[in-house]
Formats: structure tokens, sequence, C-alpha cells
């Protein structure tokens, strides 16, 4: 599904098996959709939550490496960002923000369509069924 079709923002790969042993979070937004912008930087304070737990955050658009850097940049958003390859609706994404969470075997555990409450500990537990 993602294997080959993301690339960092220096036009690198990424390959699944560099997050062996991780979980994924997979945030799927755009630089013009309102919701994915208000969402950002929630996620990015959940990111220390994230990783405690064994979680790798990946935030992913279908734009430009030159959009993205330089919304994150203006935005000062620092999250790990990669671009997808193709359109998103080969994924079946239709509609931003998404989410999904991969287990440390490669298996999606969780898609969500819409806005996380990235600062609520008790929806992040839910959501990524984290110790309570």
């Amino acid at each position: 599904m993602l294997k080959d079709k993301l690339e960092d923002m220096e036009g690198n790969a990424f390959k699944l098996s560099d997050s062996e042993d991780q979980k994924l979070v997979v945030h799927f937004w755009a630089t013009w959709c309102k919701p994915c912008i208000e969402e950002l930087p929630a996620l990015e304070k959940a990111e220390l939550t994230l990783e405690q737990n064994n979680f790798r955050v990946l935030l992913v658009s279908e734009e430009t490496t030159e959009e993205i850097n330089d919304f994150l940049e203006k935005k000062k958003i620092d999250l790990e960002s990669f671009r997808y390859k193709e359109a998103l609706t080969n994924l079946k994404i239709y509609a931003l923000p998404t989410t999904f969470v991969f287990n440390e075997k490669g298996e999606k555990t969780f898609s969500k369509t819409g806005r996380i409450n990235w600062g609520s500990e008790e929806e992040i537990q839910e959501i990524l069924n984290l110790p309570k």
C-alpha cells in the first residue's frame, strides 16, 4: 500500500522496513486543508507521548516537496514529513485529514477520516490502544 510510494523531503524513498519494531501513525494532510492545519500543532505536541509508546509519526501529503517544506517552515511545525508520490485516492482517501495506524508488523489497526483530538490523552489512548 504505502510501500515504494513515500519519499522524504530530500527525495529518498521510505521503506516500511525502516520502521521495523515500531508502530506508525500516518497522518495524511494538505496545506490547503483548514482542519488539517488546525490539527497539526496538537499532533506535534502528542508526538512525545506517541514516541514513548513506540510510535513513529509520519506526516504525508501528495503536494510538492516545496509546498510541504514552505508550509511547515512558515507554520514552524516540526514533524517528520513525506510526500506520497501518487494520488491519495489510490489509498481510498477521499477527505482530509485522514489518519492510519499500523502495528509493528505493518498491519493497519486504525483508520479515521476527520480530525482527531490529539490534545486528549483519553482519545489518544483509545484510538491507539495505549495502556491507561
